[in-house]
């Protein structure tokens, strides 16, 4: 290297780091004060040079219960603790005080010279009021510290005033916390306690006397007894304290269903060493005959006795019991009148904020054994959807601070369930005697699919977005000709029954009544007046929107948007009235934006483009929790009639904006960017999926609506969004980006959703422009200068890490890091040249602060795209690009200057590649550093051979189509250019993460998943869509070949590389996008096991296993039978069997487990005709040994009996058989697949009946199941589903059920078996309405062949008795 470009660093400059480090490791990291051992060695070394006339003094300083807020907060709470303390310890004391952290949350100081008794006190006492720290933010924890302090002469060694000053902090903590403990020589054991002086004055029998709780004292022998009761304690019970008989029998005084549970919470407590509470009733006072309730406290203390002795206080709690009584009664009175609905009861228990649920049966569910708090353990659980938890919180804190009522629209997964949904949910609130806030009672109540059926809602209407389900406060809809009110949903209670004779102009005057203000009661007349409402339709308005404040009936104010649509009846031309109010500021954020100087568009009312500016910026000040957006809606098509002046054009963006500001919900601020953009900002945002989601069904509800008026033109709505952190969203970045994305697809020719992130980096977009629009360089003389003194420094840090790495990743990606740094740049990375060097593809990369990275949008573009790129490869030295940006519209670039340099990387004079600066902030044209960094860059891949050959697979992966491919491919992947398409989204989970594996064999298990990949399914639509994440389409194929190269993708993956891999796959004909299909394919991925990946490919590979003697698959494979009973004979009637997987390591594997996967595979039906035929086999092989033939039924998928082949398949199976009957053997039906309508099934059950077959309806009334199949089809057997037997006998209407489809099945000649019978109640129902016939684990569980064969053919098994049940389902 060349001397006068590179040098080492000066022998002053290493001395200054050695201080510097020297210093550092002196401090405590956290608290920025001494560390222990500093502090240690200072205070030794002054107590060492202490004068004869001067004192010390040390104090030791710890924060009251620390271990709370780390408990309640988090660490990161109780690290803002210590920098606090930190702080305010530094700024109490002088530069020459001695001041450090111990550890944990204890602090010392040491003062030295002439310390007086006076002095001390005074610091110590500032110190306790100096540390009262408040933490936290929506939860909250109250820091106070205590001190021990003790003052010292001369001669005192460090370990003995250390002593000291602990056992002064020790007798601190124990006087009660947050105060000072001061000693001294002279200190005597009464000396005073942070100005504590104990108050012993008070006679004892007085504090008893006037005590609100009794105290005794228990001795807890063999049989426990009371030896001492307070004066308190009789007076409560209605005693005489003086004649009141002692020591008294616990027994005497507890009442007896009370006395056990108490004698072992006493018992454990005292095992435990610990308190412990009960509650219980208490002997009442002769003459009273009444039970007193008590809530009782008991500790143990030392007491002279031979048995321990408790110390009990009590407080009589019967008043508060009554009430909670009577609410329980009252409640399960309610819980009776809700069954017959389907909304759920649930209560709050305000004052322990404890959450619980009612059961149908009217007993409450707990979802925790010690409780459910409320809210944070329902969000923690699960049960509230992430979109839904900041509205949810909002909910519950009026809740908790005692609101009257409430209510709101939740996404929630209801106990149970395994699925999301939504649901509206309501509470009143109920007061104890004082008023306060004791308990809320609410109900919750799914809303419907659609939440628009039954005609609530226009039929182009229905299936409402999410935006505004969430938001919804009120809907209404009225025949204004008629006067009448046809439907009224309010704050989650229907009250349509109730409104039945209502006149809809009464209505409406009692709703205007809610509006908060007179001036906007006056204003809004026209939204509440039915007369000028029918004026307003006949003038050709339909739309109408306002926003104001309104008093729910809880008597909160709420911001809300009330929007009308007027609409007239095509048959009878009557004028009907839809009605809906959102609520405007669920997160209570808009109420200081709004109330400012707001202006408004004048045509589309919405807030004008300065106003919705100020709005965001303000919303957006927030730095704290989800995410923000910003979207652009560009009205394509509208700018024509804006132009001609059209008359139409002010209507259509007036009623556009209407219909927008319902769809999108209240949660969403809108505004007026232009005459043909509307923007919407959001300030609360969980994910991506969640925004793209919420506007994709906004538009389709919109285009639906606008669909209803003829005249309005065509328009094809383009929406373009940002999102960002809260921590870093700025709106005007944001709309920028929101418009160039719009921009960049201003060609899409149908409605669109595009985000800012999805497009090209904006970097690169000035780039491919850069030759046009900017100044491009060429500076060969710039890489021949001597360096510069940082540059020197930089290329000394560059060579230093390439040294010390040990990695090729390690060490390229540092030296880009620290290149990035040196110039302020967002990024930094080197390009590699591929496909004949026609294209560049992105081998590493640094990103700044708040950039992304763009190694996938880069990676595979053509050069030719690039001018700047294309001149330094043929001149192959260094271009400087920088262009001043400007915008013909605001906010659509950025303003400011943007710079780019591209070095080439040159070996053997031949240009391999290039390294890229992009937007230097600092040196923009300086490029010396680099002839003499990158010619050692370019050795580093010789230096890591091994390392090269492993990021190469990498690399040639990196060829493949990537994301940006694959979207703009998405276009064309619909059901207009194909007939049927398939989808294959496959993921890997990253081992490098986990710790497990190298780069390379990282690099092998990404190569051999693309391999596999475009071997199954080509390579022509195969794209590599993120790091570890692929998706393949296979198009124009049938459903059945499709789902068998996926069951081979899944058998070659899951064999080489189990659980590593997740699959999931979509197939689709008629009408389909690819996109669909892709999230489809998404949605259904999951990881499967190496024993469950074995068998789905042993059974896929086999057409029947046990015909062709496969003994490997027969062993992955086994039958279990179910026995069926008659239960008016107590004997066997039959069995069902079912299939059980066995692992490798021999145990059982439930058939939820692999089902599925046949299913999708096409491959079930394999599967089914093993089972047939090893029943057969069964039966046979009874036959034979003198059994009798005992009839067995399988299970059938629906895709089995409706292939063309299964029913010579199966006859060719009895034929092997003939004396085996063929009405022996039952084939079930399920319906866990959707292979064939009814129609063709009946047609197919009629061809097995005319061969002698016997055909069963499995699971009817299960999820499944449906009437027209029950109607339609003419089965053998019906089987009731277990959902239907479990309420048979509690509830009236599954007992009327069930009772009906007996007797249908009786007068059309079918069997009716029971399935899941459990008890002995639901036999005796079953019997009592003629089902005579069940199967259940009332009976028995399935058993394996050979126990069922002993327990129910060669033995005589009791078939009247429960067996124990066990978590296995057939």
């Amino acid at each position: 290297m060349d001397e006068k470009n590179f040098s080492l660093p000066s022998v002053t400059g290493m001395q200054k780091q050695i201080v510097e480090l020297q210093r550092l490791a002196m401090k405590d990291e956290l608290s920025g004060l001494m560390n222990r051992d500093t502090l240690e060695r200072r205070i030794k070394e002054r107590l060492a040079n202490m004068m004869p006339e001067e004192t010390c003094a040390l104090f030791i300083v710890d924060l009251d219960d620390f271990k709370r807020v780390n408990d309640t907060l988090g660490h990161q709470a109780g690290d803002q603790a210590i920098r606090q303390t930190g702080r305010v310890l530094s700024g109490m004391f002088r530069a020459s005080d001695i001041v450090g952290r111990l550890g944990g949350d204890e602090f010392a100081v040491f003062l030295c010279g002439n310390i007086t008794e006076k002095l001390v006190r005074t610091k110590a006492a500032a110190i306790c009021s100096e540390l009262q720290l408040v933490l936290g933010d929506r939860q909250t924890v109250n820091l106070t510290a205590s001190v021990g302090v003790h003052l010292a002469a001369k001669g005192q060694a460090f370990e003995g005033l250390y002593r000291s000053a602990d056992l002064a902090l020790y007798k601190a903590k124990k006087a009660g916390k947050h105060r000072f403990y001061f000693k001294n020589r002279d200190s005597s054991p009464e000396e005073s306690v942070g100005g504590f002086r104990p108050v012993s004055s008070i006679p004892l029998s007085s504090l008893l006397e006037n005590l609100g709780s009794g105290v005794a004292l228990l001795e807890m022998g063999n049989h426990p007894r009371v030896i001492y009761v307070s004066s308190s304690f009789c007076r409560l019970i209605g005693a005489d304290h003086k004649t009141y008989p002692l020591p008294k029998p616990l027994s005497e005084l507890i009442h007896p269903d009370d006395l056990v549970s108490l004698e072992e919470t006493l018992r454990n407590g005292l095992a435990r060493g610990e308190m412990v509470e009960h509650t219980h009733r208490i002997s009442p006072a002769e003459g009273t005959g009444r039970w007193a309730w008590w809530h009782i406290r008991a500790v143990r203390i030392e007491y002279d006795s031979p048995d321990p002795v408790l110390l009990v206080t009590g407080m009589d709690i019967s008043r508060f019991k009554e009430t909670e009584q009577l609410q329980e009664t009252q409640i399960r009175r309610l819980q009776a009148a809700l069954d017959q609905t389907s909304k759920r009861l649930w209560e709050v228990d305000v004052p322990a904020g404890v959450f619980r649920i009612y059961s149908r049966d009217g007993s409450y569910r707990p979802l925790k054994e010690n409780g459910t708090q409320f809210p944070d353990q329902l969000i923690e659980c699960g049960l509230v959807h992430p979109g839904s938890v900041e509205r949810f919180r909002t909910f519950a804190q009026e809740l908790l601070e005692g609101r009257t009522q409430g209510f709101g629209n939740f996404a929630v997964r209801m106990v149970g369930a395994d699925c999301y949904s939504w649901a509206s949910v309501s509470y009143r609130m109920l007061f104890d005697d004082v008023g306060r806030a004791a308990r809320a009672v609410g109900v919750i109540e799914e809303l419907p699919q659609g939440f628009g059926e039954s005609g609530v809602w226009p039929v182009e209407w229905q299936h409402l977005p999410e935006g505004m389900v969430a938001d919804l406060i009120m809907w209404m809809r009225a025949n204004l000709d008629l006067d009448t009110v046809e439907a009224l949903w309010e704050e989650g209670s229907d009250l349509t029954g109730q409104m039945r004779g209502t006149r809809c102009s009464y209505l409406l005057q009692m709703k205007r009544q809610k509006v908060f203000t007179k001036g906007d009661q006056r204003d809004l007349q026209i939204y509440f007046d039915r007369e000028q409402l029918i004026q307003r339709f006949h003038a050709g308005q339909r739309w109408l929107c306002a926003e104001y404040r309104w008093a729910d009936s809880g008597g909160g104010i709420r911001w809300v948007r009330h929007v009308i649509y007027l609409a007239e009846d095509p048959a009878s031309r009557q004028i009907h009235l839809y009605a809906y109010l959102l609520w405007l500021d669920p997160g209570h954020r808009l109420e200081p934006a709004v109330r400012g100087d707001n202006s408004r568009d004048p045509v589309s009312r919405l807030y004008s483009r300065d106003t919705i500016r100020r709005i965001a910026e303000d919303l957006f000040v927030r730095r704290t929790g989800t995410n923000r957006a910003v979207v652009v809606l560009q009205l394509c098509g509208l700018a024509r009639h804006v132009a001609a002046d059209d008359a139409d054009a002010e209507r259509i963006q007036f009623e556009t904006a209407a219909a927008l500001s319902l769809v999108m919900g209240g949660s969403c601020v809108l505004g007026q960017y232009s005459p043909t953009r509307f923007v919407m900002v959001f300030p609360h945002i969980t994910t991506k999926a969640d925004l793209r989601c919420r506007i994709e069904q906004g538009l389709d509800c919109l285009r639906r609506m606008l669909a209803a008026e003829e005249a309005y033109p065509p328009l094809r709505f383009l929406a373009g969004a940002s999102l960002m952190s809260a921590g870093a969203a700025d709106y005007s970045t944001m709309l920028a980006q929101a418009l160039r994305a719009c921009a960049l697809q201003a060609d899409a020719v149908s409605d669109t959703v595009v985000f800012a992130q999805e497009v090209d980096d904006w970097g690169w977009i000035q780039l491919e422009a850069g030759q046009q629009t900017g100044e491009g360089a060429v500076r060969s003389e710039e890489m021949g200068r001597p360096l510069s003194v940082p540059e020197k420094d930089v290329a000394f840090d560059c060579v230093t890490t390439m040294l010390t790495s040990k990695t090729l990743d390690a060490s390229v990606t540092g030296v880009l890091k620290t290149i990035g740094a040196y110039y302020h740049a967002d990024r930094v990375y080197t390009l590699l040249l591929v496909e004949d060097r026609q294209s560049v593809i992105m081998t590493f990369e640094w990103t700044g602060p708040g950039k992304r990275s763009i190694q996938q949008v880069v990676s595979g573009m053509r050069l030719e795209r690039f001018p700047l790129l294309e001149r330094c490869l043929s001149e192959q030295a260094p271009v400087f690009l920088s262009r001043n940006n400007s915008s013909t519209e605001e906010g659509e670039i950025p303003e400011g200057s943007w710079c780019f340099t591209a070095f080439p990387l040159i070996r053997e004079q031949e240009v391999e590649g290039f390294l890229c600066i992009e937007n230097a902030r600092e040196h923009p044209k300086d490029a010396a550093l680099f002839s003499t960094l990158i010619p050692y860059l370019l050795l580093e891949r010789e230096r890591f051979h091994e390392e090269t050959n492993a990021a190469d697979v990498v690399r040639n992966l990196m060829g493949m189509p990537d994301r940006q491919a694959y979207l703009k491919k998405m276009q064309k992947l619909t059901s207009e250019h194909f007939s049927s398409l398939g989808a294959v989204r496959l993921d890997i989970l990253s081992t490098a993460a986990a710790g497990k594996c190298s780069l390379e064999k990282d690099s092998k298990l990404l190569w051999y998943v693309a391999k596999t990949l475009t071997d199954l399914f080509g390579a022509s639509l195969v794209f590599r869509i993120w790091d570890t994440e692929f998706v393949a389409f296979f198009p124009n194929t049938t459903r059945e070949v499709f789902l068998k190269r996926c069951g081979r993708l899944r058998s070659i993956l899951q064999r080489r590389y189990p659980r590593q891999v997740r699959i999931g796959r979509a197939w689709a004909e008629g009408i389909f996008t690819g996109r669909r299909l892709a999230e489809d394919a998404r949605a259904s991925m999951k990881f499967f096991s190496e024993d469950v990946a074995d068998m789905v490919c042993r059974i896929t590979e086999n057409s029947t296993p046990a015909a062709q003697g496969d003994e490997q698959a027969e062993k992955r494979f086994v039958i279990y039978l179910q026995p069926k009973i008659d239960m008016s004979a107590g004997k066997l009637s039959g069995a069902e069997a079912l299939v059980r997987g066995i692992g490798a390591d021999g145990r059982i594997i439930l058939p939820s487990q692999f089902i599925s996967l046949l299913e999708e595979d096409g491959a079930i039906r394999n599967l089914d005709l093993m089972v047939v035929e090893r029943s057969l086999v069964q039966m046979d092989q009874w036959r034979r040994a003198g059994l009798g033939i005992i009839p067995i039924a399988v299970n059938l998928s629906r895709t089995t009996i409706a292939h063309p082949s299964t029913l010579a398949s199966i006859l060719a199976l009895q034929s092997r058989y003939p004396n085996i009957p063929s009405d022996a053997l039952e084939l079930e039906i399920t319906e866990r697949n959707e292979g064939v309508d009814n129609a063709d099934l009946q047609q197919i059950v009629e061809r097995y009946h005319a061969c002698g077959l016997r055909l069963s309806l499995d699971d009817f009334g299960s999820q499944y199941a449906n009437l027209p199949l029950f109607t339609d089809v003419r089965f053998d057997t019906v089987k009731l589903d277990r959902s239907l037997i479990n309420g048979i006998s509690a509830n009236p209407i599954s007992h009327t059920l069930v009772r009906d489809i007996v007797q249908i099945c009786r007068k059309f000649h079918m069997d009716c078996i029971a399935e899941g019978v459990e008890t002995a109640e639901q036999v005796a129902a079953l019997l009592e309405m003629g089902c005579t016939c069940a199967q259940g684990f009332y009976y028995d569980k399935p058993l394996p062949v050979e126990e069922f064969e002993q327990k129910y053919l060669r033995g005589t098994a009791p078939v009247d008795q429960k067996t124990e049940r066990k978590e296995e389902h057939p």
